[in-house]
């Protein structure tokens, strides 16, 4: 099979219309191909089948299981079953025949480089577009001139031990935030896929990832923001980084918010998120328009630190269904989702703002026929000619007007008899 591979591949030349043996121009792959011209850079990629994908051998030795269920290979040309054959041979090829594989790839590095000398450019080359293969074992990179490498990495022992030629950013996922972590510390740059891109993380910038792809020429060090692709929208293994505010309340003191934040908690970790911050009301109504915690993390959420809010039960967050639907507004401009745990509602989803809108009217109706019922009793009572309010302060009128004879003032009369100064001023 070795041969036949290698055969099939020695035998593209540009007399049979290939150019090259193993990697494909830039210009195929839209995130290569952009700002490649302006920025004067020739783009080439290796594009093999991800994981174990090809049935050969694992190309990704270290991938997470978020990075596995969402891998961009098959996203765009991807999805053609033509791209995939094509990538699924030559990850074969590369694990029949490496000494094979190794020549021609190194045959096409030379052709790349005798390419950029021509036309006057840098040539950029990606060699693992949805692989991690240590190619720094395998090449010498230092050799071709004019060529620029390139690549994402999760093998974090590969940091800082690669050629200058080599620039590796390491690729951050739901299970490596301490390498993640160190790499930073070391001044190398990682990379995440964030719903939206925060202004720092893990205490460093955050750069936009998706103006080009040439991470060579990122500021060091850096936290490289990409927007999620194709399966990763929809990704809730926490590869694709969240970070949630949890928000609970409680009514008196003499009760605890920690039953609500050991559910949130659980909630939060099941859908991959990461607590930014837990902000919790203590003592105070729901009705009150102002209350510390809430106050705190609106501003934070203006601030754009987290993704997602997430309550125990919708009525501890807002105090009546114009707050509720002003709130969900606010959070929607600043891409901010909002999820209920008890009712089991979310934003995110069209459908789950519309419930949680309609929820939120209820809860109001079912508070206003509450206070329709108490002030129903209150008029009952005073029908009935029961007296409503606190019980009338009686004056002793003789020892009023004995503390005045005395020259006391109305103030220090109403004082000692426990009465307004009003009430003493009428009397005398």
């Amino acid at each position: 099979m070795s041969d036949s591979l290698y055969q099939n591949y020695a035998n593209r030349t540009p007399g049979n219309g290939y150019h090259f043996h193993l990697l494909a121009k830039g210009s195929t792959n839209p995130k290569l191909a952009k700002l490649a011209d302006e920025l004067g850079i020739l783009p080439f990629a290796l594009s093999l089948a991800p994981f174990d994908v090809s049935g050969a051998g694992n190309v990704c030795p270290f991938a997470s299981p978020g990075c596995s269920t969402v891998c961009l290979n098959y996203a765009g040309r991807g999805q053609m079953s033509t791209v995939q054959q094509a990538r699924i041979q030559k990850t074969r090829f590369w694990f029949s025949d490496r000494q094979g594989f190794l020549a021609l790839l190194q045959a096409d590095l030379d052709k790349v480089s005798r390419l950029a000398g021509k036309k006057g450019k840098r040539a950029a080359v990606r060699l693992n577009v949805f692989s991690d293969i240590p190619w720094e074992r395998f090449l010498d990179l230092e050799s071709f001139h004019g060529i620029q490498f390139y690549d994402y990495t999760k093998i974090a022992k590969r940091l800082g031990k690669t050629p200058k030629r080599y620039y590796l950013t390491f690729s951050l996922s739901e299970s490596n935030e301490p390498e993640a972590s160190q790499a930073l510390a070391k001044g190398f740059n990682i990379a995440a896929p964030f719903r939206e891109k925060p202004e720092e993380f893990l205490g460093y910038p955050v750069i936009d990832g998706d103006t080009h792809d040439y991470r060579f020429l990122d500021e060091q060090p850096a936290v490289v923001a990409l927007k999620p692709k194709g399966l990763a929208k929809q990704d809730t293994s926490g590869f694709v980084r969240e970070d949630c505010a949890i928000y609970a309340r409680v009514s008196t003191t003499d009760q605890s918010t920690e039953p609500q934040l050991l559910d949130l908690r659980a909630y939060a970790k099941a859908r991959g998120w990461k607590v930014h911050s837990e902000y919790c009301d203590s003592g105070i109504s729901g009705t009150k328009d102002s209350r510390p915690a809430l106050n705190s993390l609106m501003n934070d959420a203006r601030k754009r630190r987290f993704d997602v809010v997430l309550v125990w039960r919708f009525d501890r967050f807002a105090r009546s269904t114009k707050h509720l639907v002003l709130a969900l507004e606010e959070f929607k401009n600043l891409g901010i989702d909002f999820v209920s745990y008890q009712e089991n509602v979310d934003t995110s989803s069209p459908l789950g703002a519309a419930i949680f809108t309609i929820i939120g009217a209820v809860a109001q109706l079912e508070r206003d026929i509450i206070a329709e019922r108490v002030k129903a009793g209150l008029r009952r009572a005073k029908t009935n000619g029961k007296r409503l309010g606190r019980p009338e302060v009686q004056l002793d009128a003789q020892k009023a007007r004995s503390m005045r004879l005395d020259g006391l003032s109305l103030r220090t009369i109403a004082k000692r008899l426990g009465v307004s100064h009003t009430k003493v001023a009428q009397m005398l």
